[in-house]
């Protein structure tokens, strides 16, 4: 699974890009 492969950070990252994109 996509998600297990990626640590908190990561994670974390790609969710505020994600939430910065639907702004």
């Amino acid at each position: 699974d996509l998600v297990e492969r990626l640590d908190e950070c990561e994670y974390s990252f790609i969710v505020i890009r994600y939430k910065a994109a639907q702004d």
